[in-house]
């Protein structure tokens, strides 16, 4: 008796995976075909200080990456202009390849056996 519980135990659980995992995809067919989830949305509230926060911390890093950079040019540092150039490049390449290798797929592969078999 303590075997078929256990086994039926392990049915249950895993109908109960295959089930949600259905209705997550489900959603993200729904989502995928019309923007949005299914049902009203939840307005977030605009949060000024961390707009205000962004702003000031972009002024401050541009700023002064514009100094710094104005330092090399004017006493006429070319090798670590040159090697802060190749950073940016290697960086900017890193960053294309990373955001490449992100997509994401519209939903998984759960379930599809279960269709297959007729």
């Amino acid at each position: 008796a303590v075997v078929s519980t256990q086994s039926t135990g392990k049915e249950e659980l895993t109908k109960f995976i295959i089930d949600h995992y259905r209705d997550k995809d489900n959603l993200l067919q729904y989502h995928a075909e019309n923007g949005a989830f299914p049902g009203k949305p939840t307005p977030l509230p605009r949060r000024l200080r961390s707009l205000i926060m962004f702003y000031v911390w972009s002024i401050v890093s541009v700023g002064l990456g514009a100094v710094y950079l104005n330092y090399l040019i004017t006493n006429e540092c070319h090798v670590l202009l040159g090697l802060i150039g190749v950073a940016f490049i290697l960086g900017g390449y890193a960053a294309n390849k990373i955001i490449t290798y992100a997509t994401i797929g519209a939903s998984s592969n759960y379930g599809i056996a279960d269709k297959k078999v007729s």
